[in-house]
């Protein structure tokens, strides 16, 4: 009896035993392996987590270009009727043709304000603004030249009118170096400064006003430009201005250069290279005179016509 009992004690034990190592051998293996997440059986699915990765330091990009607001007319009565309309936007007609003659300068304080508003609004026709700086050149305002500088480099500004400004600074430097006044000639040196900057300007219509202007003071950084331009592609849509700029900065030494544009399949740079050539004299371009008086264009024709006449006439 007791022989049994003792058996059955042992085998509770061993049992016992048993039990444990396999719970201890399951508690190891969930430690080891993840738990599968099965399907949702429901329609809200399981969120996974997912684990963090490590993210790239984003670049620094240059700042956007972004164009200016409108700017907000200021609050000005004017009492002439046409100034009035030419400086409200939404107004008809209001540019008519005798309008230097009827505006032919700014009076007052308030006059000057919604005109130089015209100036800046970039939103306004590129027309009017012209005119609009016309009318300022034609009135006595102070820092005008600061003013085109500001138009010049403002953000979003056209194409066109940056030209145009460009056009308006030049007459100005040319009007400050006839000065004597030590705060014109300050203007000018700025203004020019300016300009030569605009020699390098993305835009072609304001370097080759730059250009222009610069020869106009025979600035000698733009005699490289134009020694240099005649040849480069850069500088492909200016080669008619190249052309008569050389001759106005007394460049001779470039007439071997030009020689070849006087057979250009661009009218404009034939043209300018025979009309410069024959101002120079040079005999060496007598056949391409003679090959541009047969043209069926025209006013190569006459080009050519004139040139052959020049180099005939004696000095």
């Amino acid at each position: 009896m007791l022989t049994t009992l003792q058996h059955r004690i042992g085998l509770v034990v061993v049992v016992c035993v048993l039990g444990g190592v396999l719970l201890f051998l399951a508690t190891r293996k969930s430690h080891a392996e993840p738990a599968v997440i099965s399907p949702a059986k429901s329609n809200k699915e399981a969120e996974v987590v997912q684990p963090v990765q490590p993210t790239a330091t984003p670049l620094l990009t240059q700042p956007e270009n972004k164009v200016s607001p409108p700017p907000v007319a200021p609050p000005v009565v004017i009492e002439h009727p046409l100034l009035q309309r030419f400086v409200d936007k939404n107004a008809t007609n209001r540019l008519p043709t005798n309008f230097p003659e009827q505006v032919p300068t700014l009076v007052s304080d308030e006059e000057k304000t919604a005109v130089l508003f015209v100036l800046h609004d970039h939103t306004d026709s590129d027309t009017i603004r012209n005119e609009a700086a016309n009318l300022l050149r034609r009135s006595s305002i102070k820092n005008l030249s600061g003013h085109f500088l500001t138009v010049l480099d403002a953000p979003g500004e056209k194409s066109r009118f940056r030209s145009f400004v460009v056009q308006h600074l030049g007459d100005l430097m040319v009007d400050y170096l006839s000065s004597t006044d030590m705060e014109a000639m300050t203007k000018s040196g700025a203004i020019r400064e300016r300009l030569v900057k605009a020699l390098t300007d993305q835009d072609l219509f304001v370097r080759r006003e730059s250009v222009f202007a610069l020869t106009r003071v025979r600035d000698p950084k733009v005699t490289a430009v134009i020694r240099s331009g005649l040849q480069d592609p850069a500088w492909s849509g200016a080669t008619d201005l190249l052309i008569h700029c050389a001759y106005d900065a007394d460049l001779s030494d470039l007439i071997p250069a030009i020689r070849p544009f006087a057979y250009d399949t661009q009218d404009v740079v034939r043209i300018a290279a025979i009309n410069v050539l024959a101002q120079w004299k040079d005999s060496a371009s007598r056949p391409a005179f003679e090959e541009a008086s047969r043209s069926s264009v025209q006013r190569i024709q006459r080009a050519g016509t004139l040139a052959m006449q020049i180099i005939d006439t004696q000095p």
